[in-house]
């Protein structure tokens, strides 16, 4: 007969010792599992669910993530880990070892190890437990009124030899501490009851991308809710700013330095001009600039041929984002119309809002508009030669003011002449003009 170790029964206070539930050196991270080992939670401090995590797809577990897709959407092409600018953009379970289950006292076959057969005559001394079980009024759920044929009750042992305790190195089942089937991923829950820790795994010093920062995280990437940078949209849709470093096609060889000043192709510094009078409230001439190098783009200056009477005036620009479409965007805006009376011809200037505003190289399109109520504003411009009279501008009434996006060939008319406007810039770092 095995060596029995005598255990004293549990009072209000007392609690089973850690060595008769599972096997493992319990060192107060781990946890019980349902195959009757001690091992921590692969949940156990897990990155939390709460956090606003970029992820690919949705996520049960989660409640805040932002789903941005498994690969870059919007003006984004590629893969996240190397993802691509498109050529057209607008603007701005773990598994466990399995335990075998554990049966009821009634359905195991005799002899049931690990338990007595009961004697004929309960006054044996023999009677009882094998060493190493529990006696089952011990046991949650098992009392002296318990019927279990075959095991001795509580109230029918010889109090002479004691309580009989387990074999050594036996564990009480699993299935008098807690209810469920074991998978041997389960772990024993404090409402008794087998259940897959909450958390999956997902641990917290990894540098995941986040919209905000989490106390529960230790490294981190804070990225923001939506798209910074010299990107927009949202996450799961980002757009590339008209204004931005490197550009899809843009060979690695960059221009280099930034332009002072821009005029449109024909036009010099001069004051010899014939004036057009564009039409109150809307309307406008555009003209393209060429800029070979980066510009930060300060204010836009032109010529007015007016002499008397207020005049109201404003500027935008512009760009073709879509060989395509002739809708084109809007990257630079005047920051607010400027009204004034003029007493004779005059150079005016109107500041970019939020100046200086990087341009990159390309094509842009200028856009003057006539601005006051009843008025007509009386731009600059300069005739092309007969044997050159190629269309430099074109001419349109628009909604006043132009907006974010300005088509840019329906109702309008070519023109030969080019306006009297220069792009002004800043250079060598300085806070005003070159």
């Amino acid at each position: 007969m095995p060596a029995q170790r005598t255990i004293t029964p549990l009072d209000g206070s007392e609690l089973v010792d850690p060595q008769y539930l599972g096997t493992g050196t319990p060192d107060g991270t781990k946890f019980l599992r349902d195959d009757q080992t001690y091992a921590v939670p692969t949940g156990a401090g897990a990155a939390p669910n709460s956090a606003d995590y970029l992820v690919g797809t949705a996520d049960a577990g989660l409640t805040s993530e932002i789903v941005v897709g498994t690969t870059p959407g919007g003006e984004l092409g590629g893969t996240w880990a190397s993802p691509t600018v498109d050529a057209t953009h607008s603007g701005s379970s773990h598994t466990g070892a399995a335990a075998a289950a554990v049966t009821t006292h009634e359905a195991a076959s005799d002899p049931h190890t690990g338990y007595r057969l009961e004697s004929a005559d309960h006054s044996h001394a023999s009677t009882g437990l094998q060493a190493g079980t529990v006696a089952h009024s011990a046991l949650t759920g098992l009392t002296t009124g318990d019927d279990h044929t075959q095991y001795q009750k509580e109230s029918e042992k010889d109090a002479a030899n004691g309580y009989a305790g387990l074999d050594a190195g036996a564990l009480v089942p699993i299935a008098h501490l807690a209810s469920g089937t074991p998978t041997g991923s389960k772990f024993v829950r404090d409402d008794g009851t087998l259940a897959v820790p909450g958390g999956t795994g997902a641990p917290p010093d990894a540098d995941y991308l986040v919209g905000t920062s989490n106390g529960g995280l230790s490294a981190e990437i804070v990225v923001g809710t939506t798209p910074g940078g010299e990107l927009g949209g949202s996450w799961g849709t980002p757009t590339v700013d008209a204004s931005h470093a490197v550009t899809t096609g843009q060979s690695s060889q960059h221009a280099r330095g930034q332009e002072p000043y821009v005029y449109p192709t024909g036009v010099t510094h001069t004051t010899t001009f014939t004036a057009a009078n564009m039409p109150a409230n809307g309307g406008s001439r555009a003209t393209r600039y060429v800029l070979g190098a980066p510009m930060y783009l300060d204010s836009v200056t032109v010529w007015n041929t007016d002499t008397g009477t207020a005049r109201t005036w404003g500027w935008d620009l512009y760009y073709q984002n879509d060989p395509a479409s002739a809708t084109c965007t809007r990257v630079a805006a005047s920051n607010a119309d400027s009204t004034f009376t003029p007493s004779a011809a005059s150079a005016r200037t109107i500041v970019a809002g939020s100046a200086p505003v990087l341009l990159q190289p390309g094509v842009y399109w200028l856009v003057i508009q006539s601005r006051h109520a009843t008025n007509t504003f009386g731009l600059g411009i300069v005739a092309a030669a007969a044997a050159l009279a190629l269309n430099m501008a074109q001419s349109k009434t628009t909604t006043n003011p132009n907006g974010a996006t300005l088509d840019m060939s329906t109702g309008w008319s070519r023109l030969t002449s080019q306006i009297g406007a220069v792009l002004q810039g800043r250079v060598f770092n300085e806070g005003a003009l070159f």
